[in-house]
């Protein structure tokens, strides 16, 4: 479809001179299946490929990509000088601000994951505590352990 996100996003990749692997590397994606099911399936990107998209080439006009109304890009620098510009403007890894917001929601559930331990340590614990008290009939079923 000519008017469609998909068919924009290969303008872009012709634009810069990208073919679907190096489209894909640039914008963080570690293979080209995403982009060549966009491409070749017309499928809607997710919010976090348009997002990449966006973030790692600054100069495509956001409102172009999305609704296909304006121009690609948001200047008159010439497209050449900004593919080879794009790789020098990529946030190094671990400066990214959506990086560092995702490495402190890892950390979060990872304490609590923790908790969530702990807490099913200590409610085995009561359980043991409870069956030695009161021994379960002898019916041939027992506990799993676990």
């Amino acid at each position: 479809m000519k008017n469609s996100i998909s068919y924009r996003i290969s303008l872009i990749m012709k634009e810069f001179n990208l073919n679907k692997n190096s489209f894909s590397k640039a914008i963080g994606i570690s293979n080209n299946v995403t982009i060549g099911r966009i491409i070749n399936e017309d499928r809607q990107p997710s919010y976090e490929v348009l997002y990449k998209i966006i973030q790692t080439y600054g100069s495509i006009n956001s409102d172009w990509l999305l609704t296909g109304k304006g121009e690609m890009l948001k200047s008159s620098e010439p497209a050449q000088s900004l593919a080879d510009n794009a790789e020098k403007n990529k946030p190094p890894p671990g400066d990214c601000k959506l990086c560092k917001e995702k490495d402190k929601h890892i950390e979060s559930l990872k304490e609590h994951v923790d908790t969530l331990k702990f807490d099913l340590h200590r409610c085995r614990s009561r359980l043991d505590e409870y069956e030695q008290k009161n021994p379960p009939k002898n019916d041939g079923q027992k506990r799993k352990a676990g």
